[in-house]
């Protein structure tokens, strides 16, 4: 039996042509179900586009009981 709980992510993501949301709902879905996230930087990535750092909270399986 797996425990469910809270799982603190950050993310780095370069982000692609067209809307942020998607592509951001979609990175943290493979880490578990987003709660609530946030754009927290911006900056260039070396290859000229933006580099976003995501914060998030999950709700994850893999999570360890009492880790926020």
């Amino acid at each position: 039996m797996s425990a469910t709980g809270l799982q603190a992510l950050v993310l780095q993501l370069e982000a692609q042509a067209g809307a942020l949301r998607p592509q951001i709902t979609s990175a943290l879905a493979v880490h578990g179900q987003p709660l609530r996230w946030a754009i927290t930087a911006v900056t260039r990535s070396p290859s000229g586009g933006r580099l976003l750092q995501v914060e998030a909270v999950l709700l994850s399986a893999d999570a360890q009981p009492g880790t926020p």
